[in-house]
């Protein structure tokens, strides 16, 4: 999010989307549900921050919200 504040062109393109949509893919559970870290706990912060991140990022898409409820 410090990027997005900074909002410069430099700042937004710092972000590896290719990584970050890897890691958010990888944090997906069958059920929807977003993980909190590898291996973490499963509740309504990893959904809220996934969809917040993947949007901010322009990368929110059918295959990352699917099944989110």
């Amino acid at each position: 999010m410090a990027l997005v504040s900074i909002g410069t062109e430099e700042a937004l393109n710092s972000i590896n989307r290719k990584t970050l949509r890897e890691y958010l893919l990888a944090m997906k559970q069958k059920d929807g549900s977003f993980r909190v870290h590898k291996d973490g706990e499963v509740d309504i912060r990893g959904a809220y921050c996934a969809l917040a991140v993947a949007s901010i990022t322009n990368m929110l898409d059918e295959e990352i919200s699917s099944n989110v409820e």
